[in-house]
């Protein structure tokens, strides 16, 4: 399976991607909401939400996964993420209320999260992508860079992310959201960071 990191609108260059693999599921900023979309593509080809997509216009598009599940790839997926720009975006929804670039839903409900731990409990599975990665990857990342605002707190990496990774612990975490090609092993798990439009390739021969 291929993974593709943030697309952020860059829609032209995604395609150019996937026309050269079999198969593939991006990591959320895909930049719905931000512009009109095709309406559908390669239905093997996925993509969960991030924090700078429309839900609901996610949730209408043929190739979107959903909010959260499993693959019959056996891949658990969990979309949604926090902004940290959100204030300026809000400000701009206010002013601009036909050309909304922040959506109060953007991370996934609190009501949700029971059902996804209970899935992903059941699951136990060895391969996880989602857009945004539990708290302590988040400080990994960002740490020493005291210009960095992204240690937010949020429910989805300080919340639902860490409550997962309690529960289980994959092979390998894929995310995006931090917009830098990265990777690290904790605890066994490995956890690749992809930078904007970054093709990464995982199989189950791959060992950590």
């Amino acid at each position: 399976m291929y993974f593709i990191g943030d697309i952020h609108g860059k829609t032209k260059e995604y395609f150019k991607i996937i026309k050269e693999l079999p198969k593939s599921i991006q990591v959320g900023d895909f930049g719905f909401g931000f512009q009109t979309m095709p309406s559908d593509w390669d239905s093997n080809h996925k993509f969960i939400r991030g924090n700078h997509d429309d839900p609901s216009a996610c949730n209408l598009h043929p190739n979107y996964l959903g909010d959260y599940g499993i693959t019959d790839d056996g891949i658990f997926y969990v979309g949604g993420g926090y902004s940290i720009d959100y204030k300026w975006r809000q400000v701009h929804n206010y002013a601009n209320p036909n050309e909304q670039v922040w959506w109060e839903d953007e991370e996934i409900a609190e009501s949700e999260f029971p059902k996804i731990l209970e899935m992903y409990e059941k699951e136990k599975p060895e391969i996880v992508v989602a857009h945004d990665a539990p708290e302590h990857i988040q400080k990994y990342l960002v740490e020493g860079n005291s210009d960095d605002k992204r240690r937010f707190i949020n429910r989805t990496c300080h919340g639902l992310l860490p409550a997962m990774i309690e529960i289980h612990k994959p092979k390998i975490w894929i995310f995006g959201h931090y917009h830098t090609d990265e990777e690290i092993i904790i605890d066994g798990v490995r956890y690749k960071c992809l930078d904007e439009l970054e093709v990464f390739e995982y199989d189950d021969n791959q060992r950590i």
